[in-house]
């Protein structure tokens, strides 16, 4: 009976895994194993299920930025690893949006800008980024992992995936010095770029600038009770 009883559990969780949809793709940070089907309401955007965590863990409620990483669509032959770097490097777009560096905030208008340039600076501001999450081992933690079946008509066997990664970082990491020199990093870029106007490049550095000095303010100065 204990033998038929095991088989049994075998054979559901064998079917769990294989229904479709989100499925897991690996163990989460800490050596867990990786998200339930049920767990992955996050894949979109973190939401109600970093609220719930938050609820859970009240002593590190405000320790953390939480984003969601969402790869290219791999083929099922692609290398997991590939996915997930690009699932990174896709949360470093959403980690500079929480910091508040958008097109919006930026306020980059008149006849010096275009919607290519203002992309461009965006795209400046995040390599200036990375460059200094690099040197100062400011990582972002890939706290869960989920892989989901995608159907696309480019891929000969009909199908392939696309990797999500909620990930988060420690706010404690991101000091008044990654903070300056990213500042100093995307005006060096900035100069590098011709096709902008001297104009367009003062409008760009002092906007960034103010930008950074915001977040590096609002995330590094103890707030007051």
């Amino acid at each position: 009976m204990a033998r038929m009883k095991w088989i049994v559990m075998l054979v559901l969780a064998a079917a769990l895994v294989s229904a479709p949809g989100c499925k897991t793709t690996g163990p989460s940070v800490g050596g867990s194993t990786g998200p339930l089907l049920a767990d992955c309401a996050w894949i979109n955007a973190p939401g109600p299920w970093v609220d719930n965590w938050n609820k859970e863990h009240p002593n590190e409620a405000d320790r953390y930025l939480w984003m969601v990483g969402v790869s290219d669509a791999m083929p099922s032959g692609a290398s997991l690893q590939h996915a997930r770097r690009s699932a990174e490097e896709h949360a470093v777009d959403g980690l500079v949006a929480k910091l508040g560096i958008t097109v919006s905030t930026m306020q980059l208008t008149g006849r010096d800008w275009t919607n290519e340039t203002r992309q461009l600076v965006i795209g400046m501001y995040k390599q200036a980024l990375k460059t200094q999450m690099a040197e100062h081992n400011v990582n972002l933690d890939p706290y869960l992992w989920c892989g989901v079946d995608k159907v696309d008509p480019t891929v000969i066997v009909g199908k392939s995936y696309v990797e999500h990664g909620l990930f988060r970082l420690d706010k404690g990491l991101l000091t008044q010095s990654v903070a300056k020199k990213t500042a100093d990093g995307f005006e060096k870029k900035i100069e590098e770029h011709r096709e902008l106007t001297q104009k367009a490049q003062k409008e760009a550095v002092d906007r960034a600038r103010e930008l950074t000095k915001k977040w590096s303010e609002s995330l590094l100065v103890p707030k007051k009770d």
